[in-house]
């Protein structure tokens, strides 16, 4: 192989190169983003859950309360 020949092969393993890094740093970017998003889906996940719950824990006592009301006025007879 002549001296041109290394040169150009060479050239080629450095853009090689400078393209895999490119890659690794993209790969690298959206590990990042796919983090960031897990987590703000993770924190929609709990609040929706908790929301959830409070949501329960008011039908309950709605409910207990409609009960109560309900004994209170079945002594009124129409």
């Amino acid at each position: 192989m002549n001296m041109e020949g290394l040169k150009t092969s060479e050239q080629e393993l450095v853009e090689a190169r400078d393209n895999m890094l490119n890659i690794i740093e993209n790969l690298s970017a959206l590990s990042e983003e796919n983090a960031a998003s897990s987590e703000e889906l993770a924190a929609t996940v709990q609040e929706q859950t908790a929301s959830a719950e409070e949501i329960a824990s008011s039908s309950q006592f709605l409910s207990e309360t409609a009960q109560k009301l309900t004994e209170m006025i079945s002594i009124f007879k129409i």
